[in-house]
């Protein structure tokens, strides 16, 4: 989900947060806006999806 790749965003590991961020972009105009939300709002803050229902699963 893009929540959870908000957390992964935030991670201690360079890689998980490249990969994670990479993703984050691909997923549209949702993920655009929850990856331009990291650096303004701290992770609990980050407003995730527009619309209801709107849940991605991606495996890495």
């Amino acid at each position: 989900s893009i929540k959870m790749l908000v957390t992964l965003c935030q991670s201690d590991t360079e890689e998980i947060r490249n990969v994670a961020s990479e993703t984050l972009l691909s997923l549209g105009e949702d993920g655009r806006l929850a990856y331009e939300q990291l650096d303004k709002f701290p992770r609990d803050c980050v407003k995730v999806g527009g619309r209801h229902g709107t849940e991605v699963a991606t495996a890495f």
